[in-house]
């Protein structure tokens, strides 16, 4: 797009080059260059107000265009007063130290271009902020700049350089990195692949038998969708698929599009589920899901495909940003055409989402995809907007913003400038990051190394799952390599034994109690004991408040015992499982006492209290939780370090038993917090300076851990005895 002459003769160069007051009176040579006190910085007098922007923008200038679309954003009455009033330009802000992705620890410049609404002697009124860019060709020059530039994005994700650059990614990592290398030394059980030739116009799926030599792959990672593929490997489709193949024309468009990718980094053979996996046969179904870990940990990397929600989307697609080229004018008495000849080329568009950098769309909210990513040491991302970069060393987007994980943690291990905590760092970098921070001072709790599976299951409970009986197959490779730092621990349906007690405490978000809603019923097909998160309805976050504290712990685990779906798989599905454990039971007939307000009730403090934690998480609806059962409550944990002491229970209720009818065996209902601190009797010290209207506004009944000295010590008494109890 064309520039107006106002915009042609604007210098970037000026703006970025003079950062404070004395250095730039060397350019008042031009009258439109101001110093303005309030922004510190230099600016540029662009329109004497928003009619002369439009009337430029309709002839055709670019930045003018931007200029005024953002205009008219604006809410009525601020647009009213920012009408009239003068329009200026100035350079983005200077941060100091940006502790977010990617992280910056020196202060560096924004690249961004700054416009405000001039008002004599009042704040400017922001209008809109643009990003600056340069395309590959300018790089260099980037480097003799004070500013460091986004990179100009390609028109569309297959255009041959945007190939390039994933192809310098791929051999940059294998190259110059520490990431481990693939182990092209096949696993214990037979695994299949596509194999496409140079040239070929078809696909063939080649088996290899265990323990064979095997040739660099490609894998891909995406989310199926609800539309059948178009070809899929079944019994009466893989003799044809060994022998002949098919034409890559007659596929999926996803998998058309992983076929082009893997054939420009000059890799013949792909992994893809639905063509690799037998469908509809559960006994090559469990075998081949059980070797995640291996399919996708040792390829030579992975595509994601972040936007596409189904087989029939490409995800090579052309991009949306548009781009104006702008001069930056490092001679003032240049114009923009001189510049242009000169290779020096610059751009603005308009301010970028943060959300465009966060890797975020349907393939992040696939159950499957999160161990595709976690085991995967090489993944290349494609999104709607741009690509991205992800190994075991670096970070790096299309755009340009990048940071290396391995660098900053070592750093601040050993206390040097450019560490950061470890726990600011993405699940995918703790993940790789686990034996060292397994041996660093950060992990000095008991259950320190257990904090990272705890992450792992929040993220992955949160997503989705089309057949809820994957629940635990969908996570096993996740669970396999976890394994190998934790010494041999045991793994027993989603939990670790040595961990089984603070484990066993896990909620869903926003049900804390009982972990479901009223009328929601527990899906059978889901094969998973009623202690494990993965019992929980799919979808809901689960969590653990016990993975980052010091407790005590108040019973002990007597028993485990389980079954395994496929017996070859020790971190898959389970059949059947139990826990036996021995701690104080506190019996009791029903959840929700109606009458538990009422001082002539009869109730304990503890059935009280229990029967305030239902009216807080279900309503008017708690009423539906007042039928009597039999009911009891398992103390497990008590917080160590606390000036309040605060429990933790498991809330059970009876079953009878499978094998013996006079045994009684118990399900799992949901988790009891119990707190003990006095209730305050005004608000707040930083409630009472605001009123105490805003005190009663923000509705401080639903504070669940308040629990008073009486009913703590209540614990003591004999209705809390030592029994063992067996969970199903």
């Amino acid at each position: 797009m064309a520039l107006c002459l106002t915009c042609n003769s604007f210098s970037l160069c000026r703006i970025f080059k003079f950062s404070d007051a004395s250095s730039a009176t060397n350019v008042n040579s031009d009258s439109r260059y101001f110093w303005h006190e309030h922004l510190a910085r230099l600016c540029f007098r662009h329109s004497d107000n928003i009619s002369q922007i439009h009337i430029t923008a309709s002839a055709g200038c670019g930045l003018c265009t931007l200029l005024f679309d953002a205009f008219t954003r604006k809410e009525a009455e601020l647009a009213q007063e920012a009408g009239q009033l003068p329009i200026i330009l100035a350079r983005g802000v200077i941060v100091k130290d940006e502790r977010n992705d990617p992280p910056r620890f020196s202060p560096y410049m924004k690249p961004r271009l700054r416009s405000f609404f001039l008002r004599p002697d009042k704040e400017p009124i922001g209008l809109c902020d643009v990003d600056i860019s340069i395309d590959n060709a300018s790089v260099e020059l980037a480097k003799e700049i004070p500013l460091k530039p986004f990179i100009k994005l390609h028109s569309h994700a297959y255009d041959p350089s945007c190939v390039a650059l994933a192809s310098r990614w791929l051999s940059s990592c294998l190259e110059s990195h520490d990431c481990p290398a693939p182990n092209l030394t096949g696993p214990s059980l037979l695994t299949r692949f596509l194999h496409v030739e140079n040239g070929s116009i078809n696909i063939r799926l080649v088996e290899f038998p265990p323990g064979a030599s095997l040739q660099p792959w490609v894998a891909l990672s995406y989310r199926w969708g609800e539309k059948k593929p178009l070809v899929q490997l079944e019994q009466n489709t893989i003799k044809n698929l060994k022998k002949v193949g098919t034409k890559i024309s007659e596929l999926d468009e996803i998998i058309q599009a992983a076929i082009s990718i893997s054939m420009d980094l000059g890799i013949q053979y792909l992994w893809v589920d639905v063509l690799c996996i037998l469908q509809g046969q559960d006994s090559d179904w469990l075998e081949q899901s059980s070797q995640m870990n291996y399919i996708y940990g040792h390829s030579t990397v992975t595509i994601a495909s972040v936007d596409t929600d189904g087989f029939s989307q490409s995800f090579l697609r052309p991009r949306e940003t548009q781009y104006i080229e702008i001069p930056w004018k490092a001679d003032p008495n240049q114009d923009a055409s001189q510049e242009r000849r000169k290779s020096s080329h610059f751009y603005v568009s308009q301010r970028w989402p943060d959300q465009n950098d966060q890797l975020i769309g349907p393939w992040s909210k696939r159950a499957w995809t999160l161990q595709e990513e976690l085991l995967s040491n090489r993944i290349l991302f494609y999104s709607s907007h741009q690509i991205a970069w992800k190994c075991c060393s670096e970070v790096v987007y299309e755009r340009g913003p990048q940071h290396v994980p391995l660098t900053e943690f070592y750093s601040s291990i050993a206390d040097l400038p450019g560490g950061r905590p470890f726990w600011k760092y993405d699940l995918f970098t703790q993940f790789k990051l686990l034996p060292d921070y397994l041996g660093s001072p950060e992990c000095l709790k008991p259950h320190g190394k257990y904090l990272i599976w705890y992450n792992v299951i929040e993220d992955y409970s949160a997503r989705c799952l089309k057949y809820p009986r994957d629940r635990l197959v969908a996570i096993s490779g996740i669970a396999k390599e976890y394994s190998t730092v934790l010494d041999g621990d045991r793994y027993v349906a989603g939990l670790w034994q040595s961990d089984m007690l603070p484990g066993l405490l896990w909620y869903v978000e926003g049900l804390e109690l009982l972990g479901r809603r009223v009328g929601e019923s527990i899906d059978h097909e889901v094969k998973a004991p009623s202690w494990s998160w993965a019992s929980a309805p799919s979808g809901y976050t689960i969590k653990n408040d016990w993975k980052d504290k010091e407790l005590k712990e108040l019973a002990t685990l007597e028993d485990v015992q389980f079954g395994l779906v496929e017996p070859n798989n020790p971190f898959g599905g389970v059949s059947h499982a139990k826990v036996t454990i021995r701690g104080r039971l506190y019996r009791f007939s029903q959840l929700y006492h109606p009458t538990w307000r009422s001082q002539g009730s009869g109730l304990s403090p503890f059935e009280r209290h229990l029967s305030h934690m239902v009216e807080l998480d279900y309503g008017e609806r708690a009423n539906e939780f007042s039928r009597e059962d039999h009911y009891a409550a398992l103390l497990l944990v008590q917080q160590k370090t606390s000036y309040f002491p605060r429990f933790d229970a498991l809330v059970l209720e009876t079953l009878p038993s499978p094998s013996d009818e006079r045994a009684t065996v118990w399900k799992r209902l949901g988790v009891l917090q119990l707190r003990h601190y006095r209730k305050p009797t005004i608000p707040p010290l930083k409630l009472r300076k605001f009123g105490a209207e805003l005190a009663k506004s923000l509705d401080l009944r639903r504070s669940k851990p308040i629990f008073c000295k009486e009913d703590i010590q209540n614990y003591d008494s004999g209705k809390w005895l030592y029994e063992s109890v067996t969970i199903v």
